[in-house]
């Protein structure tokens, strides 16, 4: 249940994107007590037989921890005594951008969310293993990806774990065809870039969260998908037109890790790029 690993010996992976921090580690059994200035998420990936925990001002218990449960801290203080080797990954979460996402849903400028302790929401747990992915690979998968991750994780925050009864009151409704050509247009010529999802909300004068839920009415895909399937066609193209070498058609098309791209356009082909130039 650790945010920041009090063994120099555990060695986190720890990473700052817009809008939330992540960290992963590793450490034997001891005890830590947190000061914490915004919320913090815990995903739990080894067991807990029995932790002991106390909140600064409030209670305290004893609990067991299992493999797939989530912790979220919304308290100033927090202490934790564990038992057994832990394996974590915490996500502190920007309060600001958590505000502007209430007010984008419709909740309002408050974003306040509830302390929970041990839950079990396999959504969280989901989003945390992704994280935890893109610590592991230097985030590999790209700003628009991380920031799509970040958004989803938010938004089920808010829809969920909100300390109030006001419901999100979600804007499905599809961009217009003149937004659409002009964020086809650009991603078709950018990319190369690693570019994010505020960077095409900004052409149809959205918000983020808002263009992300509006596109995806309107095409059917979130963006950072829908990107995915352009480059991968983009691929496709220079692989059978082009001799270009497969690396340098995976930096034209936004990939900078060619094992990433392989892995991508096999997942989306069914055949590794040199299988499919060989085929053409």
């Amino acid at each position: 249940m650790l945010f920041l690993p009090n063994d120099p010996q555990a060695s986190p992976i720890k990473a700052t994107w817009n809008g939330i921090t992540a960290s992963s580690a590793q450490e034997p059994p001891g005890e830590a007590n947190h000061v914490l200035d915004r919320p913090v998420l815990g995903a739990v990936f080894a067991p807990q037989l029995r932790s002991t925990w106390c909140i600064d001002g409030g209670g305290s218990g004893i609990v067991a921890v299992p493999t797939g449960s989530v912790c979220l801290y919304t308290v100033p203080q927090i202490w934790w005594r564990w038992e057994q080797p832990a394996d974590t990954v915490h996500l502190a979460l920007d309060p600001i951008l958590m505000a502007q996402i209430a007010i984008d849903c419709g909740m309002g400028e408050t974003a306040t969310l509830d302390h929970r302790l041990v839950l079990d929401d396999p959504v969280l747990f989901h989003l945390a293993v992704l994280f935890k992915t893109e610590l592991q690979t230097g985030g590999i998968g790209g700003s628009l990806y991380i920031e799509s991750l970040t958004t989803a994780l938010m938004i089920h925050l808010l829809r969920h774990y909100r300390g109030s009864s006001t419901k999100l009151a979600i804007d499905d409704r599809p961009l217009d065809a003149h937004q659409i050509n002009q964020i086809r247009a650009f991603i078709e010529t950018h990319l190369s870039e690693d570019f994010t999802v505020a960077d095409l909300a900004a052409l149809a004068h959205f918000s983020p969260a808002h263009f992300a839920r509006s596109f995806k009415a309107t095409i059917g895909l979130p963006p950072h998908r829908y990107v995915m399937q352009q480059r991968i066609e983009k691929a496709k193209q220079l692989l059978v037109k082009t001799r270009l070498p497969i690396a340098e058609v995976a930096l034209s098309v936004g990939f900078t890790n060619k094992s990433h791209f392989a892995a991508q356009f096999h997942k989306s082909v069914g055949a590794s790029p040199k299988a499919y130039r060989d085929s053409c």
